[in-house]
């Protein structure tokens, strides 16, 4: 052809032509290309050579196929044979045959498979040194080996070998496309077994001629004589060679091989390891990892358990000669313990212990990539194996003179991992336990007992160091003990912790014994859903007795270093009753039977009160969390926490007492409000009056626990001590006034910044409140303006947001019309511009926070306008501008 205009003519290609004075044409509705136009713009802008003559071999063909008369089709172009000499064009032709046959329906490649296969035989045979037609003929039987009647598979035998010996090609485009095609074969085969054993017994063969090829060559290397020594090192070359060749292969075909074949293979694979070559050893695990990972791959329950056994019993393989083999031998143990357990769960738990028996120790290897591997390999098997049911085994194992189960095997390697042989690894496997002990759970409290006493002893080790001024302390190793310690106190409760690993605080006093008094700080940040019952019962008697120890000591100057410790040891135990009311599960019970002794200790002790609020907090304010997540919102908002300027930023210790704990239910929300409301009246009147009676300064957690309680109280409750606090206000307003109180008290900057917080709390909160005294607001801050100060500038901005927000609104409140003003449209409109002045001239104001808090409200007035009274769509682009 002389140029592509007949070629484009062919593929159906017009071009549009347009007369002067008309328009294009509409653009037709995309149609589905064929294949020749599919191949001829993938392939018509490439200026590579083999492109050009893969479009030019179609035009070729198209012509021929038209000029007899036919559509050009798929199965039309695979009707026209060619007979080209040329190695080129005979490349493109069976590229272009590749593509055309995946087009062809199965029925017609039958039907050609017997003269196709032996042309397209022929043409390997002939052309086997030219890679470009090797490489493009063999997708081409692939393909007619795929479509083949599986009952005429013996037909197939012959292409199907010589796609296994071009599978160990030396050149790779050859050697991978062979493979490929090979893979597919099998994956069609699936659903014949006869004819997938007659495929995979071929491959068995190959591998039982390949696979045993180093040994024997190297066997014939070592008696053979000094002339034809090179001669046999090129012989091991070459073996060696087609054995990763064969590797490569297998790890697309072993999946998909018969189970009796994969064994046997199997089989072949674990002999290599024998060599000690690492390459072999790595490519033979990868292909076993394959295997045991594939979840439709036909090796029985029982010959995975068996290669599982093999793997973790040669000892060749766990050598500590090349950590990419010891990877990969990791992966393998993960891979196939995590099918066994889905396929055959007993016979998995059999071999588990073998299994952690063999990783433990690889967590002390050299190489970090090993001792991360086994580490994430132990994770993933404890949370794979580690069930209830494996638990109930292990109790039930452990007692009555029945042998140990599989889990206490395992427990035993754990705990052993923590031993002085293993110190460099303490690190790498502090997280393995701690997965353990988080699976375990508090049914599994019992079989924790040896972990929680290794733990322990690295905590106390990492304890004295530090008192001792060590300078070789680990404290990455310590934080970590500390975090499975944590890890223990959250999964399995406080009360097994302590029972193994006693506070010991009396004996250590005594001198009988170490007391571990590091203990403390990990309830303190890391107990919650505990037992406030447990509390109560357990560590409320030791304080209290190491109060009174203090008491004693103090009346004595020769012991005052001993009350010292007892007040410290004190208060260390009460600095943890926060994190027992911490979603705590018997609140209804426990909180009402010792509510009289921390009130008690509460109103004699101002030491403690900070402790008692933190308490109080957690108990209101997550109880009232879990209602409102529920749909049933107790009291109105926390006004401590919906003021901007008091919002704690929140320490990682208090955050993590935010979030909802699974088996925290409504229910047992509510009979804790009930307890907690019932209760009101009496904690109430404790905090109001230890917030008078404490200094400004010192009242900031008062003030929390105050809050937070009056969301809980019921209306009634909440009104009496409103009316008994505006009734003092009132007083005190009244003698301000007269000048009673001195000059200036009414413009005391303390004064207004709570009067505008209190307002600005009943605007933002009480939309009920606002409308109903909207005409008193408004007056109250315009009269206001002129005394306010600049401290308690940001909360009065608070105010006037919410005042314009609602006057923005279409149907907000007005105000009445004045003197000035003809209509309340009008004076509500000079207000608001009144308002957003005062709030501009804010952003001048030296303090840093009104200034920022003044541009914010500018923003969110805009927006509420905006929402309220949009402008005409397109208008300045201003629904853009807005976002």
């Amino acid at each position: 052809m002389e140029d592509l205009s007949s070629l484009r003519l062919s593929l159906g290609v017009r071009s549009v032509r347009t007369f002067e004075g008309q328009g294009a044409p509409p653009p037709e509705a995309p149609t589905a290309l064929t294949l020749g136009q599919e191949i001829y713009t993938k392939f018509a802008g490439k200026t590579q050579p083999e492109s050009r003559q893969l479009v030019a071999i179609l035009a070729a063909v198209q012509e021929v196929v038209r000029a007899q008369g036919l559509e050009v089709t798929p199965t039309a172009i695979l009707e026209k044979p060619e007979t080209l000499a040329s190695g080129e064009v005979l490349a493109a032709m069976c590229h272009l045959l590749s593509l055309v046959l995946g087009r062809v329906p199965n029925q017609i490649l039958r039907a050609k498979f017997a003269a196709g296969s032996q042309v397209l035989c022929g043409i390997l045979e002939a052309k086997q040194g030219d890679v470009a037609v090797v490489k493009n003929a063999v997708p081409c039987l692939g393909q007619l080996l795929a479509a083949v009647n599986h009952a005429d598979w013996p037909s197939a035998v012959r292409p199907f070998t010589l796609l296994q010996s071009l599978s160990l090609d030396g050149r790779a485009k050859v050697r991978r496309t062979a493979q490929s095609a090979i893979s597919d074969i099998l994956a069609g085969l699936q659903s014949s077994h006869a004819a997938l054993v007659q495929a995979s017994d071929s491959v068995l063969k190959l591998s039982q001629h390949v696979l045993p090829g180093p040994e024997a060559a190297a066997h014939a290397a070592a008696s053979a004589p000094g002339k034809k020594r090179q001669q046999a090192e090129e012989a091991i070359a070459a073996a060696v060679a087609d054995a990763l060749h064969l590797l490569g292969a297998l790890k697309l075909w072993i999946a998909l091989l018969t189970g009796s074949v994969a064994a046997a293979i199997c089989d072949l694979l674990l002999k290599l390891y024998q060599l000690r070559q690492p390459l072999l050893s790595r490519h033979a695990t990868d292909v076993l990892t394959v295997l045991c990972a594939a979840p439709g791959a036909h090796l029985p329950a029982k010959g995975l358990s068996e290669l599982l056994g093999a793997v973790l019993g040669s000892e060749q393989l766990w050598e500590r000669r090349d950590a990419d083999t010891t990877v990969a031998a990791i992966r393998l143990l993960e891979d196939g313990f995590c099918r066994l357990a889905t396929v055959e769960p007993d016979a998995a738990m059999e071999r588990l212990p073998r299994a952690v028996h063999t990783l433990v120790p690889q967590l002390a290897m050299a190489h970090e990539n090993v001792r991360y591997a086994a580490g994430m390999c132990l994770k993933n098997i404890i949370n794979e194996f580690v069930s209830e049911a494996a638990v109930d085994a292990a109790l039930a194992g452990g007692s009555g003179g029945k042998q140990p189960s599989p889990l206490h095997s395992v427990l035993a390697a754990l705990e052993s991992s923590l031993g002085p042989h293993y110190q460099d690894a303490w690190s790498g496997c502090l997280p393995v336990c701690t997965e353990m002990i988080e699976k375990l759970g508090s049914h599994g409290a019992p079989l924790a007992a040896g972990l929680l006493q290794r733990i322990g002893e690295l905590c106390a080790g990492g304890d004295e160091a530090a008192a001792a001024g060590h300078a070789a302390i680990n404290d990455a190793l310590v934080l970590a003990a500390q975090n499975a310690l944590g890890a223990a106190m959250r999964s399995l409760g406080p009360e097994t912790v302590l029972a193994a690993l006693p506070l010991n605080l009396a004996e250590g006093l005594a001198g009988t014994a170490e007391a571990r008094t590091w203990l403390l700080p990990l309830l303190r940040m890391h107990v919650r859903g505990a037992r406030l019952g447990y509390w109560g019962k357990v560590l409320l008697p030791m304080a209290r007795e190491l109060g009174s120890r203090a008491a004693t000591a103090a009346s004595n100057p020769s012991n005052t270093r001993e009350a010292q410790v007892c007040s410290a040891l004190e208060m260390q135990m009460w600095d943890t009753l926060p994190s027992f009311c911490s979603w705590t599960q018997d609140t209804a019970d426990a909180f009402r039977q010792y509510a009289k002794l921390l009130a008690a200790a509460f109103e004699k002790r101002p030491d403690l009160r900070v402790t008692i609020c933190q308490a109080l907090h957690r108990l209101c304010t997550q109880n009232r969390a879990v209602l409102a997540e529920a749909g049933e919102p107790v009291g109105y908002a926390d006004p401590f926490a919906s003021s901007e300027e008091d919002v704690p930023t929140g320490s990682p210790e208090e955050q993590v007492h935010l979030d909802i704990p699974e088996g925290y239910s409504p229910e047992m929300a509510r009979q804790n409000m009930a307890v907690l409301q019932s209760l009101a009246k009496n904690w109430m009147t404790l905090l109001l009056n230890a917030f008078l009676a404490t200094p400004t300064v010192q009242c900031a957690q008062l003030e929390r626990a105050i809050s937070a309680y009056a969301c809980c109280c019921d209306p009634a409750t909440a009104a009496q001590f409103f009316r008994a606090a505006v009734t003092k206000l009132i007083k005190v307003t009244e003698q301000a006034q007269t000048g009673e109180l001195g000059q200036g008290a009414e413009k005391e900057a303390s004064v207004q910044k709570k009067c505008y917080k209190v307002l600005a709390y009943l605007c933002e909160q009480r939309s009920d409140f606002l409308e109903n005294h909207f005409q008193e607001v408004v007056a109250a801050l315009a009269d206001a303006q002129p005394a306010s100060l600049s401290a308690a500038k940001r909360n009065r901005l608070r105010c006037l947001k919410a005042t314009v927000v609602a006057m923005a609104l279409p149907d907000g409140p007005e105000l009445e019309a004045g003197e000035n003003t003809a209509s309340r449209d009008e004076a509500t409109k000079q207000m608001v511009a009144s308002m957003v002045s005062e709030i501009i001239l804010c952003v001048k104001e030296r303090n840093k926070q009104t200034r920022a808090t003044a541009f914010d409200l500018l923003i969110q007035i805009a927006h509420a306008m905006h929402e309220a009274e949009p402008p005409p769509a397109g208008l300045l682009g201003h629904d853009e501008l807005m976002e």
